[in-house]
């Protein structure tokens, strides 16, 4: 299973830097699934898995009978909310150098999002790492991540302050957890609101700053919770985005 979806992983890498690599002015039409097959090296079985996964995240559409197209409203976005990605790799699609500060590894008690969100106890001991990413010179995020402390060294939890590596590298190194899906909730929020803020952004609170709030849940391969994070992103630097299928049914006329 997980060789299936790193091999899917390589190949749908390999059709978004096709697809980047094509010019539109001469035609948006992919070619067949037997010859991205033959390009790729890998069975339809998986090219057809691709192009399905790229036409729900708007990226491609299908017209029967005619054949797949690239969508080029999509290939203009570069932070696209239905996707997934480390914050590093968000912030160099958008041509601009990552950088990454560990603002502090701490241990505190459960309160009740982490009940909600971990399926942790009240007061059981959770770990938080608090990261503050850069594009370039400018701030664009801060983010907490919190996951049960559970058998982590105290040589373990060191770890984290190394910004090499996401602490999804850690945990699956560690515990050997790895995220497969998430849950995202989403919330416009100031600096006022969450005085925390200020600090990473480089604000003295005098004044009131708008940021999006994402809110997630990442599940391991058994569905199981086991990292809840907020992260506070500024929209003037990181511009979030969306494509989305309609999946309306229209009623016929008569």
């Amino acid at each position: 299973m997980g060789q299936e979806s790193s091999l899917k992983q390589q190949v749908k890498k390999k059709l978004m830097e096709y697809i980047q690599s094509m010019d539109l002015e001469k035609g948006n039409r992919l070619p067949s699934e037997e010859k991205l097959s033959t390009m790729f090296g890998v069975s339809r079985v998986t090219i057809r898995s691709v192009l399905k996964e790229l036409e729900m995240e708007g990226r491609i559409f299908s017209r029967h009978g005619s054949g797949t197209y690239v969508n080029p409203m999509a290939r203009r976005i570069a932070f696209n909310l239905a996707v997934p990605e480390l914050y590093e790799n968000i912030i160099r699609k958008g041509g601009r150098t990552p950088g990454v500060r560990v603002e502090g590894v701490i241990t505190e008690a459960a309160g009740e999002e982490a009940v909600s969100s971990l399926g942790v106890s009240l007061g059981e001991t959770i770990v938080a790492v608090k990261k503050t990413f850069f594009a370039g010179d400018r701030f664009s995020m801060y983010c907490i991540d919190h996951f049960p402390k559970e058998q982590l060294t105290r040589e373990q939890m060191q770890s984290f302050f190394n910004p090499e590596l996401s602490i999804f590298d850690y945990l699956y190194r560690y515990k050997g957890r790895k995220a497969m899906w998430d849950t995202m909730r989403i919330q416009t929020v100031t600096n006022w609101q969450f005085p925390e803020i200020n600090g990473p952004a480089g604000l003295s609170g005098d004044e009131c700053h708008p940021f999006l709030l994402l809110k997630g849940i990442n599940y391991d391969k058994t569905d199981t919770p086991f990292v809840y994070s907020h992260t506070y992103v500024d929209t003037e630097v990181i511009e979030y985005n969306m494509i989305r299928k309609k999946a309306y049914k229209y009623e016929p006329f008569y």
